[in-house]
């Protein structure tokens, strides 16, 4: 978060609020439960999962003192209940603001906005890896392979992350993470709307990895 924490916490004490008061283990906030307000943390720290159908628990993000929630951020955007769960990891000290003044927040109050916004940016990248684990597949494994078979005679590939993202079920951002990732070790090199290939066995030892 950037900004100064000290005018961030003056802005949330300007609003009125719902005090908050949970022991260990409590739950907070459940799965398709409608969203109360903004959560905000003082003291305390809360573990926001999702349950699978197996009954597997997966942990999403935790959130401290001075952290937005970024569940209830998009919940209120999006006027969604809440898709995951949020519970106390040790007794929590909070509050929950209306709604209604977390639009105002975020419309009047460029510390509040950039808090907000500086989460959503920070939670979502994590969050997509985290989706990616829990769907069983290496996206570096499925990605080396993509490239491979569109690799031209050149050693180019004509495709945009956009494009290879939608080809692999994937997100734009975990496929620019990645190549920018093998980018960096020299496997690779971007350009606009193509990718060089450098070093065609990098590829093709990932492409061979067991998945299980």
């Amino acid at each position: 978060m950037q900004g100064n924490p000290d005018d961030l916490q003056a802005v949330i004490d300007s609003v009125s609020s719902t005090p908050i008061t949970t022991h260990k283990d409590q739950m907070l906030f459940s799965a398709g439960s409608i969203c109360p307000g903004f959560l905000w943390i003082d003291k305390g720290v809360v573990r926001v999962q999702i349950t699978l159908v197996s009954g597997r628990e997966v942990t999403l993000y935790r959130l401290s003192p001075g952290d937005a929630c970024l569940l209830s951020t998009s919940c209120l955007m999006g006027a969604e209940s809440y898709f995951g769960e949020g519970i106390a990891e040790e007794a929590v000290v909070g509050r929950m603001i209306a709604p209604n003044d977390f639009h105002t927040l975020v419309a009047k109050s460029e510390t509040f906005r950039t808090c907000v916004f500086d989460t959503i940016g920070k939670r979502f990248e994590h969050l997509l890896e985290r989706i990616e684990a829990v769907g069983g597949h290496r996206i570096d494994h499925e990605l080396a392979k993509v490239l491979l078979v569109k690799l031209d005679t050149n050693n180019q590939v004509c495709a945009t992350h956009v494009e290879l993202a939608r080809e692999l079920g994937s997100a734009r951002e975990v496929i620019s993470r990645k190549l920018k990732s093998w980018q960096m070790g020299g496997h690779i090199e971007m350009n606009r709307n193509s990718i060089m290939i450098k070093n065609i066995e990098f590829l093709e030892n990932l492409s061979s990895t067991s998945t299980a």
